[in-house]
């Protein structure tokens, strides 16, 4: 998830336009559609973007904030499924926690829950030609406990 103002893609529009396709797009694909010059462009770009902390704010941040826990269930689970806890609250992701129930539209779960909150997690991909690390943001629903 990204926002973009008005004023921003007015004032730096090859800024705003390389944070979008650093944001939501993977690597391998913006290659694949750009030019080479693009490409060229689109790599300087990144390389500014992986070294500035406010591209993702840290207030939404759950990686950063949250202490990270695999649950610990009754049942037998696929893969772990990590929940936070953060200011004394537990957080569980509503999509994975549907799937584990049995849900047939884990989404919609997530969507139901009036009390949801959104975070941003930044997940570790590879490392770039240019020794940099790329990532990929990911926005996922949260349900506190209480809620659950």
């Amino acid at each position: 998830m990204i926002n973009i103002t008005m004023r921003a893609l007015i004032s730096d529009f090859d800024r705003t336009y390389h944070l979008a396709l650093y944001s939501l797009l993977r690597p391998g694909r913006i290659k694949k559609t750009v030019t080479s010059e693009e490409w060229a462009e689109y790599l300087e770009w990144a390389q500014v973007f992986d070294g500035d902390d406010d591209i993702l704010p840290k207030d939404r941040r759950i990686d950063l904030l949250g202490v990270p826990h695999e649950l610990a269930l009754p049942i037998r689970l696929a893969e772990p499924v990590m929940a936070y806890q953060l200011n004394g609250r537990w957080l569980f992701p509503a999509y994975d926690m549907a799937l584990i129930l049995g849900y047939a539209a884990p989404s919609v779960v997530g969507s139901q829950c009036p009390h949801k909150e959104i975070w941003r997690i930044q997940v570790d991909r590879r490392i770039l030609s240019n020794g940099l690390m790329s990532h990929q943001v990911l926005g996922k629903n949260f349900i506190p406990m209480e809620d659950a």
